[in-house]
């Protein structure tokens, strides 16, 4: 399960410094009135996605330091299953932003 879960991670910072970085940089002026929807949107994505990052690490930094006890899982399940909403629900609006900035015409 860690091996997904730190694979997952990998992933998914690799695409945010590989692809949504260098993506939001090269919009230079179209996000610069933080007042559209577009923009807080964008801003959302960004917090949501930052979350993951630091429960995921906290997850497998916790498995890494104790890996002999699998009941800590157990005690961890509330914090995997709020990652996984947030993962999705990132998902769903970075999904959303992409089809704003990049329509299908």
């Amino acid at each position: 399960h860690v091996i997904i879960m730190t694979l997952s991670i990998v992933l998914h910072t690799a695409a945010i410094f590989c692809v949504m970085v260098p993506s939001l940089l090269s919009l230079e002026g179209s996000l610069s009135n933080l007042s559209t929807r577009l923009s807080q949107l964008v801003i959302t994505h960004a917090a949501l996605g930052s979350i993951v990052e630091v429960f995921g690490l906290v997850l497998i930094s916790a498995w890494i330091i104790d890996r002999t006890k699998t009941e800590n899982c157990f005690e961890r399940k509330h914090l995997m299953e709020a990652t996984i909403g947030l993962l999705i629900l990132e998902l769903v609006i970075g999904t959303y932003v992409y089809m704003a900035l990049y329509p299908l015409v």
